[in-house]
């Protein structure tokens, strides 16, 4: 999924220890720009692909997510966990979150060596 706003807050990162070592998630909240402007909260799993994100208050951006759902305990959950965040305009900070010439050629051979039918 894909929406559109103004990044207005960073929150405090959270690191706790998962199966496979440190887990590190990062949040940011997302205001829409429509009549009634929502306050929308992302979260970023990966210190790696929080920092190359680039992400800025102030910023107006595409923020490209996945819904996540949950059951724990008869209780349901759902989180938007944010893979590509865009900077739009000229906002806060930019980042080009584009891939290199050498990582489009290597998507390309990848999409073209497969032979799947899905």
């Amino acid at each position: 999924m894909d929406i559109t706003g103004k990044i207005i807050q960073i929150l405090p990162e959270q690191r706790f220890n998962g199966k496979n070592g440190e887990v590190v998630k990062n949040f940011f909240i997302l205001e829409t720009k429509e009549q009634y402007p929502q306050k929308i909260k992302f979260e970023v799993f990966g210190e790696d692909k929080w920092k190359a994100m680039g992400v800025a208050v102030g910023q107006d951006a595409s923020v490209q997510f996945d819904i996540k759902g949950a059951e724990w305990q008869g209780k349901y959950f759902v989180n938007l966990q944010a893979w590509k965040v865009t900077a739009i305009g000229g906002g806060a900070q930019q980042q080009n979150n584009q891939p290199s010439p050498q990582q489009n050629q290597e998507i390309q051979q990848n999409e073209d060596d497969s032979n799947l039918p899905f």
